[in-house]
């Protein structure tokens, strides 16, 4: 069974943690209060849903084991504040 390290800091999150809880995994660490994470479990894949900490970099290493989902086309919006900028910017899509 794959192990899994789920992050995310939104009400949405929390929907999709409700929902992760039911598949065919089993979850070793979750975060979804917006705390900052510094330190992991043993884990097979990680899974960061709109979390707004930065994961430690010692966590990206070969195989990579994560997953992020993030709300604006990257490397162009990458971090925060995404939707201001798009529109600052006059963006037709986002």
């Amino acid at each position: 069974m794959i192990k899994v390290v789920y992050l995310s800091s939104t009400e949405k999150g929390k929907q999709l943690f409700e929902w992760l809880k039911q598949q065919d995994c089993q979850i070793v660490f979750a975060e979804t209060d917006n705390n900052k994470i510094t330190s992991f479990p043993d884990y097979d894949l990680g899974l960061g849903f709109l979390y707004t900490h930065k994961i430690p970099l010692s966590e990206f290493k070969i195989p990579y084991k994560w997953i992020n989902f993030h709300p604006g086309p990257l490397p162009f919006y990458r971090g925060r504040n995404l939707a201001y900028h798009a529109i600052m910017n006059n963006e037709i899509e986002f």
